[in-house]
């Protein structure tokens, strides 16, 4: 890649602190909304691990941080993998992100749906947890033959980031080949127009296509809609790292963005169903587009905006007030990968535990949040930091650092 980049007087030496900031914020976000998603309304047929008790107060605050949560996280995924293949060519491209990966998928994967699985027979067998799902565990393993055929398929589980990440990866490797140059096409992307109304009318036809709130793409068969809604913002990222002045263009719309997507969020919470989802009607549907209501489309409106827009401001405020570094951003930033693979398991086992406990729901939450962030750190600090596993998912520690580290997750 021989693209000039065009950045807000920032050299290529510049470490980009703020992207790292703001990464790490969408990945532990991610373990504050798995820990309060047992308490919502709508999930809860769905959730081995759904508490006995709920509050739609939850479902409004984590399926707004859902819309666009890894729509920002993509975002900043395809600027780090421009940077990687601007600096070090396809070729070291492709085996940076095998290593940081695709590998840790392979390796982790395994490991942790083992957990999951065992965690939910526990949960049948030796816990008071009363729950569709876990209440079909115990049917099925009262009568086995007649489960015959109906077994769950194999999910990525919340690995699926990295599962498409990978999918990216090969993706803009094979663009890099084929396509030469990308000015005109760069040019054309970080025009206002395109950034604020074609991408989010484009996001908006994909959710249509999608149950409102969005399941996550946990199957291991691609799904084109995702490699759509996902590989949108990856794209905008990629485009993001040669054409840095997008900042610019955020922020001199910034006012406008923060007050249409005030609006759209009450709307969204507004038009979100007020019951669970039935899990016979979940397992029906999957992979089928729901009925095009209007009330459908005014979510699926509400989604693309909000996806678009939050995930720009966002970047916006983290490179206005997040742009800095210290050694505890740092620590965080660097661990947030490890925290987020390992997280959902001691989630569920804690979820499980608090199922029918008679405390306050904002209590068990922090509980949940504090548990598992603390456990997720310190098993970074004594296990994974400066050992081979560490050096797998982060790299090796360098006295100096260099402008965005090569080795970087995402």
């Amino acid at each position: 890649m021989s693209e000039k980049v065009e950045s807000l007087g920032l050299p290529m030496q510049t470490r980009y602190y703020y992207l790292d900031n703001l990464r790490a914020v969408a990945l532990l976000a991610g373990v504050l909304l798995h820990a309060g998603l047992s308490f919502c309304v709508i999930t809860a047929e769905l959730l081995p691990s759904a508490n006995a008790e709920k509050s739609i107060v939850f479902d409004y605050w984590i399926w707004l941080l859902h819309t666009f949560r890894m729509p920002l996280f993509f975002l900043i995924a395809g600027f780090f993998a421009h940077y990687l293949v601007s600096k070090k060519g396809v070729k070291q491209f492709l085996r940076n992100r095998m290593l940081r990966v695709a590998l840790p998928f392979v390796i982790f994967w395994p490991l942790l749906f083992a957990a999951f699985v065992g965690l939910m027979f526990y949960a049948a067998t030796h816990m008071n947890v009363d729950t569709p799902v876990i209440n079909m565990v115990k049917f099925a393993m009262e009568y086995p033959d007649q489960m015959e055929g109906k077994e769950p398929p194999l999910s990525t589980t919340h690995l699926w980031f990295i599962y498409y990440l990978s999918i990216f990866s090969l993706l803009a490797a094979l663009c890099c080949l084929l396509i030469k140059k990308g000015e005109r096409i760069y040019d054309w992307v970080v025009q206002p127009w395109v950034l604020l109304l074609v991408l989010p009318v484009f996001i908006t036809g994909v959710m249509t296509q999608h149950s409102i709130p969005h399941p996550a793409p946990e199957s291991f068969i691609p799904s084109l809609k995702a490699i759509a809604f996902y590989g949108a913002f990856y794209f905008v990222g990629w485009v993001f790292f040669v054409r840095q002045n997008l900042v610019d263009v955020i922020a001199k719309f910034w006012p406008y963005l923060a007050v249409v997507s005030l609006i759209v969020a009450l709307l969204f919470c507004f038009l979100l169903p007020p019951n669970s989802v039935p899990l016979e009607q979940a397992m029906a549907f999957v992979g089928k587009a729901p009925e095009l209501t209007a009330v459908h489309f005014a979510l699926s409106v509400s989604a693309g905006v909000l996806a678009c827009y939050l995930s720009f401001l966002c970047l916006w405020a983290a490179f206005r007030f997040a742009n800095k570094n210290n050694a505890l951003l740092r620590y965080l930033s660097d661990g947030s990968y490890w925290v987020y693979i390992v997280h959902l398991p001691i989630v569920f086992a804690l979820q499980y535990y608090f199922h029918d406990k008679d405390l306050p729901l904002i209590s068990e939450f922090f509980i949940i949040s504090a548990v598992t962030l603390g456990t997720g750190y310190l098993s970074y600090a004594l296990l994974v930091r400066r050992t081979p596993i560490g050096w797998l998912l982060n790299g090796r520690k360098k006295k100096v650092r260099s402008a965005v580290d090569e080795d970087c997750p995402q």
